[in-house]
């Protein structure tokens, strides 16, 4: 048998035209809000790159309305004297929750380990030097990152967590202004995320199955089989209006089929965190060999 969840949404896309003058009105208080930058974090950071020349400090726009001119911003590791921050040709003004990438200065825009990985939403920067602090970032000892506005006050800072795996990086769990490090875990994907969401971060939308079980534990031919699926939400967003459903694979394909359904319940919402059953029934069982799965659909709005 294979558990199946699936989901669906049921909503609805407003779209709004303004003429031209009024964006232009609506706009032009937020590009001029630069001195605003408590709400910058660092969320990022790759000390022990896998290839040389391509540590990076990744920081994050936490506004949903202001743009941050990072002229003149600094980064300051460990003892060593601040690094100033420079632009590469992308510009140096972070938009609205959006991700800029500093980078080494000798490190390769063009041919270098991250080219493929940074999407165009993102701004890549570096430092005026070759490397963070005097000689890079050290791999053995844990060290301190530093994040100086143009002001000289210090926006946010890091401890990372030394003695990583080459290519992992140390990446902030939830994007906001909790700096410990409960806050922070060793990146899931080689060479760590630079320029996007980072692999450690829970998803907007997330059904998990977390436990399977079934009774009575010895199965004879000819019994019932009482089985339970707990779903958990594991996103950050309520997950409403999903159908879940339990089918047993006849033909050992891995894909339902209309005929192998044997549950089927609607849910209207899941908080975050929590979680809720799908139970089922099997009777008069023949002998066999019978195999549990579980699986989640290849397109879903509540599993992404």
């Amino acid at each position: 048998m294979i558990f199946y969840i699936g989901t669906h949404f049921k909503g609805a896309i407003e779209m709004k035209i303004f003429h031209k003058f009024i964006i232009t009105f609506i706009l032009l208080p937020i590009i001029i809000a630069y001195p605003q930058s408590d709400s910058l974090i660092i969320s990022e950071v790759m000390f022990s790159p896998s290839a040389s020349n391509s540590e990076f400090i990744e920081i994050f726009n936490l506004s949903y309305q202001n743009s941050i001119d990072l002229s003149k911003f600094q980064i300051i590791y460990y003892t060593a004297n601040a690094d100033t921050i420079v632009e590469t040709g992308d510009g140096i003004i972070l938009p609205p929750r959006s991700f800029a990438l500093l980078l080494e200065g000798d490190y390769d825009l063009a041919s270098g380990i991250y080219s493929a990985m940074v999407p165009d939403s993102s701004i890549k920067l570096k430092i005026h030097d070759n490397a963070f602090g005097s000689s890079g970032m050290a791999n053995t000892e844990d060290r301190t990152v530093r994040l100086i506005s143009s002001f000289g006050d210090t926006v946010d800072v890091y401890s990372y967590s030394a003695k990583n795996a080459a290519g992992i990086s140390d990446e902030k769990i939830i994007l906001n202004t909790d700096s410990s490090s409960v806050n922070w875990a060793n990146s899931l994907t080689l060479n760590g995320t630079p320029g996007k969401g980072n692999s450690v971060s829970p998803k907007k939308y997330d059904l998990s199955v977390t436990d399977l079980y079934y009774t009575p534990t010895e199965i004879f031919e000819g019994n019932e089989v009482n089985f339970t699926s707990i779903i958990k939400n594991i996103g950050t967003s309520t997950c409403e209006n999903f159908i879940a459903y339990i089918f047993i694979d006849i033909n050992k394909d891995s894909t339902v089929q209309q005929n192998e359904i044997i549950v089927t319940q609607n849910f209207s919402a899941l908080e975050p965190n929590d979680s809720t059953q799908l139970s089922g029934q099997l009777d008069s069982l023949l002998a066999d060999n019978f195999d549990l799965f579980t699986k989640k659909p290849s397109r879903a709005p509540c599993i992404y």
